[in-house]
């Protein structure tokens, strides 16, 4: 038919192109030449499973981009496109080209707070859906303490497990473990003290002390580390320190 030959040079030229930062989950995006015929008045878009028998077919109109959706993940898909005049006479397609739809895929991002506190481990691509699991382990000084999303409480527990829906942002909590002093009271054969025995103290924390003197003796002094900290007084605030206190 007139304007036949036109088109089937055309499209024996047709570029056919994949534009993949185009592309979005289920969907693909593409794109060709446009025609410069003036007979060629739209472009059909043909696609199918297998290379050969393309089932599904979309008319593009005068579009020289089309995304076309509802394709299964994990799948191979051929497309062509062909040009059509005013009487829908088509050319040959042009040649095809292959697409795999990837599997949906979500990011997990893994961080320590503070960073040197602890290790992380599970950060990576999952499959939307799919089970992933976070583990934190704390360095030495430091207990783990909660994973955060976006400063809200996920889990108190080290290894995490959830199911991928969106992706996430995790930060493992670590907190400072306090440092512990014994402290040693020491009274002699000349009175008691009370508490009686070790105890242990946080580091910046105090513990009281009562001397009790035997009959015909009196308080002295208190020694905190060789050195005098309170004088004839029943009563002693110390400051947590790893070394025995001496009464005298």
């Amino acid at each position: 038919m007139p304007g036949h030959r036109e088109i089937l040079i055309f499209v024996m030229g047709l570029g056919l192109a994949f534009c993949p930062l185009l592309r979005a989950d289920q969907s693909v995006t593409l794109a060709w030449n446009p025609s410069p015929e003036s007979s060629v008045v739209g472009y059909i878009i043909l696609y199918g499973s297998d290379g050969a028998n393309y089932t599904n077919q979309v008319d593009a109109g005068t579009n020289t981009t089309w995304s076309v959706t509802g394709l299964q993940e994990d799948t191979t898909n051929y497309f062509e496109v062909a040009a059509y005049d005013v009487n829908h006479n088509q050319s040959p397609p042009s040649n095809p080209v292959e697409y795999v739809v990837p599997v949906a895929s979500q990011m997990v991002t893994v961080s320590a707070n503070p960073a040197n506190a602890g290790g992380v481990t599970g950060g990576g691509s999952f499959v939307t859906g799919s089970s992933a699991t976070v583990t934190a382990t704390a360095n030495t000084g430091y207990t783990f303490t909660n994973w955060t999303e976006n400063g809200t409480v996920q889990s108190t527990a080290p290894s995490y497990t959830f199911t991928l829906a969106a992706n996430r942002n995790l930060v493992a909590n670590f907190t400072t473990n306090p440092i512990v002093y014994t402290v040693t009271p020491s009274a002699g054969t000349n009175g008691s003290i009370s508490p009686n025995g070790p105890q242990t103290v946080v580091k910046g924390s105090s513990v009281a002390f009562t001397a009790t003197p035997a009959s015909n003796y009196l308080v002295q002094q208190w020694l905190v580390n060789g050195k005098v900290a309170q004088t004839a007084a029943r009563l002693i605030h110390c400051t947590a320190s790893p070394t025995p206190m001496p009464w005298r």
